[in-house]
């Protein structure tokens, strides 16, 4: 049921379509002639708008970071994880899923590291954190490389998740 100019008599904004659309019409009838009327449309609509967020909400985007492994604590001798601390020894390792090497800001980074030749993915980030000499020849990192193939994975999923 709509006003005269179009508008929902809920919330007078929307012209409808969510009415029309997605509540189905068993439950839209049960709202019209109900006691409870504007009440449970309000409910309805506002349960169909959160039902179609939800997914958004549970995106990786939004995601909290992994707890840090034990295995990092040789990595957070030299690297920062968190926004906007600043590089030390070694690059703030903060949001750089997805980038380049040689791409934090302010860092002197080895000219190997600056050919941006390596894109920190998880494949990469654990070559790397297994053997950072034969993964990027040329790296000034001082870490001879990580044997445990299950630690170089948490870590690397550790770190692909501080966004």
């Amino acid at each position: 049921m709509r006003r005269e100019n179009g508008t929902c008599p809920s919330c007078g904004v929307h012209t409808g379509a969510i009415e029309n659309i997605l509540i189905p019409r068993v439950a839209a009838n049960f709202a019209v002639t109900s006691g409870f009327g504007r009440g449970i449309r309000v409910m309805i609509k506002r349960f169909a708008i959160l039902s179609m967020l939800m997914p958004f909400a549970a995106s990786a985007a939004w995601a909290a970071p992994l707890p840090k492994p034990a295995s990092f604590g040789i990595c957070g001798a030299c690297h920062k994880v968190d926004k906007g601390a600043p590089n030390t020894i070694g690059p703030n390792l903060f949001g750089i899923g997805g980038t380049k090497s040689g791409e934090v800001p302010g860092f002197a980074f080895s000219p190997a590291m600056k050919k941006g030749s390596v894109v920190w993915n998880k494949a990469n980030l654990v070559k790397f954190i297994m053997e950072p000499q034969k993964t990027v020849p040329g790296t000034r990192m001082p870490f001879a490389g990580l044997k445990n193939a299950e630690s170089a994975n948490a870590i690397a999923d550790y770190i692909l998740s501080l966004k």
